[in-house]
């Protein structure tokens, strides 16, 4: 079953697309109190905290995305340019082979 997202959970793209980190990080942490448990929110937040090169805050946001949804290929593909950016190359390498398997085996 596609679970459609919830519309609160869009409220961080026009904050993203105009570079307004901050902002996305705000609207981000609204959507995750209204909803802990959906995935979207921490990696849209992770991208935001990614361009403010917060790292280790992004990671936390992957790892939790990926912990509600262990099929999110665009999470391990995020979580593995942060790996990068930590110096990980191990760790990258891995979820980037995870992200293409995960790509690969969707279905049109």
């Amino acid at each position: 079953t596609i679970r459609r997202p919830p519309r609160y959970t869009l409220c961080p793209y026009p904050a993203l697309f105009r570079a307004r980190y901050e902002q996305a990080i705000l609207d981000c942490n609204k959507a995750i109190k209204i909803d802990p448990d959906y995935p979207n929110p921490y990696k849209h937040r992770a991208v935001a905290q990614e361009s403010l090169d917060n790292y280790d805050e992004a990671l936390a946001d992957l790892t939790k995305a990926i912990e509600l949804d262990p099929d999110y290929q665009k999470a391990y593909a995020a979580r593995a340019e942060v790996y990068t950016e930590l110096n990980q190359p191990e760790n990258a390498k891995a979820d980037e082979l995870k992200a293409q398997e995960l790509e690969e085996n969707q279905t049109p």
